[in-house]
């Protein structure tokens, strides 16, 4: 028997850090790109103007790159603790018909820590939570919403591009590695910023199914292509939500 709660407070948590998070490294990505225009202008000699705007580019960069790390742990932590309670939900939303889900509340968490695995389970997880909240009847029957796919592919590219960043910025002994370093964090917000639209997204439409499935009773059994009603496709803030 799994305990069912309503997912409002996680779900607006997660969105709420997830925002702040890439609103943090949009202003980092920002910065490393006033880096980059500062170490360009070395070529043509180091002049007190020149290394007045390097001292503010380091002034700059040390918090902006703090603040976005300690923002990403943060809606990192916000996100599994949602991922947690709306996978639980799901599993007392199906039990009475045999509880189809295979990820296991606990494993919808612990599956982005296995190496490998996490390449795959931790979007099984929420794929079911997704299907479960729709049709806990028979989750087979509901197709797993191209936002979900986009979503958890943005999420493969933007871990492998950070390795690659990471890796640049071990090297950093010359001015072209270090610019390269800073191009790497720059345009990683090409891949962060869908990634972030797509995900709280998800989070709202999620959390809405979910609350009105607890309070009415009532689940979006989705129509013959899949989809879900539009009743049921309303972000959280139209609801009417507890406080």
């Amino acid at each position: 028997m799994y305990e069912q709660r309503d997912p409002t407070k996680a779900g607006r948590f997660a969105v709420i850090a997830t925002a702040a998070w890439i609103t943090l490294t949009a202003i980092d990505a920002a910065s490393s790109v006033y880096t980059i225009s500062v170490l360009n202008q070395f070529s043509g000699g180091v002049t007190p103007d020149v290394m007045r705007q390097a001292r503010l580019s380091d002034a700059i960069n040390l918090p902006t790159s703090a603040l976005s790390g300690i923002a990403f742990c943060i809606a990192g932590f916000a996100i599994l603790r949602w991922i947690l309670v709306t996978n639980r939900n799901a599993h007392g939303f199906a039990q009475d018909s045999g509880d189809q889900m295979t990820v296991s509340p606990r494993w919808s968490i612990g599956w982005f820590f296995i190496p490998f695995a996490n390449f795959y389970m931790p979007f099984k997880g929420v794929s079911e939570t997704w299907r479960a909240t729709i049709n806990p009847r028979d989750i087979a029957a509901v197709e797993v919403p191209w936002a979900l796919r986009l979503w958890w592919g943005l999420w493969i590219v933007t871990n492998f591009w950070g390795n690659l960043t990471f890796r640049a910025w071990r090297h950093t002994d010359t001015t072209d590695q270090l610019m390269a370093a800073h191009s790497l964090t720059a345009l990683n917000l090409l891949i962060d910023l869908p990634l972030a639209i797509v995900l709280i997204g998800i989070i709202r439409k999620l959390t809405a199914m979910q609350h009105a499935a607890l309070h009415t009773g009532a689940f979006p059994a989705p129509s013959a292509d899949g989809q879900v009603p539009a009743s049921f496709d309303t972000p959280i803030a139209e609801h009417d939500l507890p406080n």
